[in-house]
């Protein structure tokens, strides 16, 4: 699975199609998915891609809904980590939901849309880097989001894995390279204050 995938599903969908025909000038802003790791026979994988409309000034998250294939389709060779990523479909149905956007906010980009990162790609370059780093957790959860700054695409991943241990990822798209990579713990992500 891949944005491209999504993006074609989503122009086949009739309240894109119907979206697309009131907001001609609305573009692509960003993707949300998150990759159920934990759950392999019932995944609760989401995808979710977001539209800007410049000249309201509003965004809207298009809910893609996904359900989990059937564990026959692979054969006893497919390796467990890529089951994880391509082991669901869409169902046809999508979701537009408004997104608040609120004072001071920055204006959402326009990504480029033309990512050809596969998703079992970016899980692929989280197990090598985690077999680089020495970390040996397992992956439970892959939360990417695709985002454009500077003119370019970029994966924005937190990754959730075993023994309280978070992952933060980002990965340049077009040079396909990760140029963050950070091990935290979910005690990092919360500040205790104490009497003074």
């Amino acid at each position: 699975m891949n944005l491209q995938f999504y993006i074609e599903k989503l122009k086949h969908s009739k309240e894109y199609k119907d979206f697309m025909k009131e907001n001609p000038k609305a573009h692509l802003c960003g993707g949300f998915f998150i990759i159920d790791k934990e759950n392999p026979q019932n995944p609760d994988n989401k995808a979710h891609l977001d539209v800007y409309i410049p000249s309201k000034k509003k965004m809207f998250n298009i809910e893609i809904s996904c359900k989990p294939l059937s564990s026959e389709i692979f054969s006893s060779e497919t390796p467990k980590k890529i089951q994880g990523v391509s082991d669901f479909q869409l169902d046809g149905e999508t979701k537009l939901h408004p997104v608040e956007m609120f004072k001071g906010t920055l204006t959402p980009k326009k990504i480029k849309a033309n990512s050809k990162l596969d998703f079992s790609e970016i899980e692929d370059m989280i197990y090598d880097k985690m077999e680089k780093e020495g970390i040996k957790n397992k992956l439970q959860r892959i939360i990417m989001i695709l985002q454009n700054k500077d003119n370019k695409d970029f994966w924005i991943c937190t990754v959730f894995i075993s023994g309280l241990g978070l992952l933060k990822v980002n990965i340049d798209d077009a040079s396909k390279k990760i140029i963050l990579f950070e091990k935290k713990s979910l005690f990092d992500m919360l500040k205790f204050t104490g009497k003074k």
